[in-house]
This record gives structure tokens, sequence and C-alpha cells, in this order.
């Protein structure tokens, strides 16, 4: 099937940004740092600002970070990516910029708002 997006994906991309859950498609790019960290706290992860220096030098990686943000706490619910997202944009923020934008898929906030809706292929996470 072609990952290019038709009018009922777009249509449920909309009603996910209505519902305060468009960074699903959108990434975290224009959320604050802060508003991050709160959210990671809220869905139970361990991290702050402080912190996420230190356990990303030891993680070494995002997959390994990511991986171990999840153990012990698997969601099945719409904040289910979040965790992973968060992973990306805060180790593109805070950590080695130029590997991590290698690494990273193309993200439909880095794309231009007629790109997003009509031809923005997701990621498999």
């Amino acid at each position: 099937m072609d990952p290019i997006l038709d009018a009922h994906t777009i249509a449920a991309i909309q009603r996910q940004r209505q519902m305060g859950l468009g960074w699903r498609w959108d990434g975290l790019g224009n959320w604050t740092t802060g508003a991050i960290f709160a959210k990671l706290r809220e869905l139970g992860i361990d991290t702050d600002s402080e912190r996420f220096a230190d356990q990303a030098k030891q993680a070494r990686n995002c997959s390994t970070l990511r991986e171990s943000w999840k153990q012990g706490n698997e969601r099945f619910d719409l904040w289910d990516d979040f965790p992973l997202l968060a992973t990306e944009e805060l180790w593109h923020r805070k950590c080695c910029k130029r590997q991590v934008r290698n690494a990273l898929p193309v993200r439909a906030s880095s794309l231009a708002p007629e790109q997003a809706t009509t031809n923005f292929k997701r990621s498999s996470h």
C-alpha cells in the first residue's frame, strides 16, 4: 500500500490535532523543552532537564535511551509514541545534533504545510 496520505488519513490527523494529539504527526518541534519533560513525568518517565544529559550519555544513543524509558512503562493508548518522539527531540536539542539529524526520519513539522497534508510518509517506530 502506498504510504502517501489519503483524504481519510488527513481527516484523522486533523481530528487528532483538535484533540491535542497533533504531535503524533507534527513532531514535538513546537513544544518547549519544559513541556516535553512535564509530559514525560506525567507519563511516568523519570527524567528532567538536569538528568537527561546523564541518561543520554549513559545510553550513548537514542534507541538505547528509548528502550530504557520503555521498560516497565509500556503504554497502549494515544500517548504511547510520545516517549519515542520525546527522546529524539530532546536528544536533538541537548546532545549530538549532527549525529541525530542524520539518523532521524523526516517529521511533518519540518515540511511545508502543503507537504505535511499531501505527501508526508509517517515512519514506523
